[in-house]
């Protein structure tokens, strides 16, 4: 037959379809492969997508309730002339969480997508403690404050960084939140716009001066001004970590203090470290001593009226300045300064610190304080210091107990291990 008449002609010799079959085969896998990738692809970005929906239902859910929770409080409080927080109990932090950071420490922009692992006195399990509303017009935005940075933490509320102050008189307190819930719109802040801290206790009202992006762990230094730093991831909205943060600064303008507006919740009082004049000369305070605050503690049965006053935060800096007294006592080898704070524990109890420097702390300061009624009677200091020069320079732990004698908070105990 002539070509082109519609009969295939046989393959030659030695030839067969299959090497075209199997080309034609190679040809296709390809596109299954492509199409396999596409519906995984498909598949874990629906999960992804899930996911993400899960959290912003979580997030609006909780974090709204909590709002509402302490907007109640609030009301409550102003009807019944009470300033305690709501849902403190002994086991967390009274009055208020966290610490006051000293003068000239910092505290780092985080670097890890706002999860923090700082130690924080608020529960995880349930709903965190809120002590406070965060409160923003300009933008709209109403939050609640809990303590703590990790992802329970944030992932309903904005969280108070345990490592800064807490928002007051004195010290920077910083906020932290992510940038997909609460700080969404934190870029709308501008200079001049108002922002308020609401507690039970007080209302503390700030004026935004600054707002600026800066690379994550960029330092924000502790003053003694009383400032609020409000961090978030930047871009906003963004849904992998970032390199970037915003950080929105405001300075303080004025406390309205329930309790001393009505003068219905007296503070009980705090006890005295008998220093003597030249070492008190020294500062005892967080202001003078950088030192790594961690979580308040009580134990015991504190009264209502110890709870809601400023003296759980009082009692606790007192017995700040009195590790600060010992610690200094010992440093310089002042026999005088020691009978003085510690009359009751040998002063060979210091000997390892003789001639020693602290460089740094490699643990927080967790104060436990004893309060019967609204007698504060003792506490436990634990901490990690640092030491360079001395006899033995190294690191060791340092434990201390302290009791209220005649309105005197004096060292009843002294440890020093390690080295």
């Amino acid at each position: 037959m002539e070509a082109g008449d519609g009969i295939d002609s046989p393959p030659p010799a030695g030839r067969s379809r299959r090497p075209r079959r199997a080309h034609a085969r190679r040809r296709r896998w390809p596109r299954r492969l492509a199409a396999a990738v596409g519906v995984v692809c498909i598949v874990v970005g629906a999960g992804i997508g899930f996911q993400i929906y899960r959290y912003h239902v979580h997030s609006d859910r909780v974090g709204g309730a909590l709002v509402q929770r302490e907007r109640r409080a609030l009301a409550a409080a102003g009807r019944s002339r009470s300033c305690a927080p709501a849902g403190v109990t002994t086991t967390g932090a009274p009055g208020a969480p966290g610490a006051t950071g000293a003068a000239g420490a910092a505290v780092s922009v985080p670097a890890d997508g706002l999860a923090a692992t700082s130690p924080s006195g608020v529960p995880v399990a349930g709903d965190p403690t809120v002590y406070a509303l965060l409160e923003a017009p300009s933008i709209g935005l109403e939050a609640p404050v809990v303590d703590g940075t990790g992802e329970a933490e944030l992932s309903v509320a904005l969280g108070h960084v345990t490592a800064s102050s807490w928002p007051g008189p004195a010290g920077t307190a910083v906020l932290e939140g992510h940038d997909v819930t609460w700080f969404s719109r934190l870029d709308g802040l501008k200079a001049g716009d108002p922002v308020v801290v609401a507690t039970p206790c007080q209302t503390m009202s700030y004026r935004v001066q600054t707002s600026q992006v800066v690379s994550a762990g960029a330092p924000i230094l502790q003053t003694t001004e009383s400032r609020l730093v409000l961090v978030t991831c930047y871009p906003l909205d963004s849904l992998s970590l970032t390199t970037q943060r915003l950080v929105v600064t405001a300075d303080l303008t004025s406390i309205k203090s329930l309790a001393a507006a009505t003068g219905q919740v007296a503070a009980p009082s705090t006890p005295v470290v008998p220093a003597p004049a030249a070492l008190a000369a020294q500062g005892l305070d967080l202001g003078h001593n950088p030192a790594p605050m961690g979580t308040l503690s009580v134990t015991g049965a504190p009264s209502p009226a110890w709870q809601q006053s400023p003296a759980p935060l009082a009692d606790e800096g007192a017995v700040v300045a009195l590790y600060f007294a010992a610690l200094r006592s010992a440093e310089q080898n002042q026999p005088s300064w020691w009978a003085a704070v510690a009359p009751t524990v040998p002063v060979g109890a210091g000997s390892s610190l003789v001639g020693a420097t602290v460089t740094h702390n490699d643990s927080t300061f967790n104060p436990v304080l004893e309060v019967t009624g609204s007698a504060f009677t003792g506490a436990t200091l634990t901490t990690e210091p640092v030491l360079s020069g001395g006899p033995v320079p190294g690191l060791h732990r340092i434990t201390m107990t302290a009791t209220v004698v005649g309105g005197q908070l004096l060292v009843s105990g002294w440890t020093v291990t390690g080295g």
